[in-house]
């Protein structure tokens, strides 16, 4: 299955074979709830594939009408889940920014797919490959879900009149 994922999202982001078998390792700092910069203070910056956090200005509401900064939340999220390791991204392909696009792990941990466990990051609209913890997320009420947020792409459009 993972095989199929990775050629489909090669073929999406018009990888090449070598792109495609690329990986990236070392120390992260987190710029958002889906980007990482890898290494650390270096100018490649590493899209995580298959999710759309809230970008580090979006702002939420929790149930008691109380707003809160989900952009940043997500990201403490995606630090925590890193702590002192070195995560090892698997490159897929390129985004619209040219930025590589990858399945980022800790150990055995896939920080996309657990970010959107933890309702932190939506199932990215054109793969979909994390739906199903998506919907698990949402009926759990976790993270995002347990409040109001609007999605980070129609925010982007709202505040930049970009999606991506």
């Amino acid at each position: 299955m993972l095989r199929i994922i990775v050629i489909a999202a090669a073929m999406l982001f018009g990888a090449t074979t070598a792109s495609a078998a690329e990986r990236i390792t070392g120390h992260a700092c987190v710029q958002s709830g889906n980007i990482l910069e890898i290494p650390c203070g270096s100018a490649t910056r590493i899209r995580l594939y298959g999710i759309d956090a809230p970008e580090p200005a979006q702002i939420c509401t929790l149930p008691s009408g109380t707003l809160y900064d989900c952009g940043e939340i997500a990201a403490s999220v995606l630090r925590d889940l890193i702590d002192k390791s070195q995560p090892v991204c698997q490159v897929l392909g390129q985004d619209f920014y040219q930025r590589p696009v990858a399945i980022c792990r800790v150990g055995k941990l896939n920080l996309n797919a657990e970010l959107v466990r933890r309702g932190w990051a939506l199932a990215y609209r054109d793969t979909k490959a994390y739906a199903a913890l998506e919907v698990e997320a949402k009926t759990a009420k976790r993270g995002l879900w347990a409040g109001q947020f609007d999605e980070p792409r129609k925010w982007r459009h709202a505040t930049t009149g970009k999606e991506e």
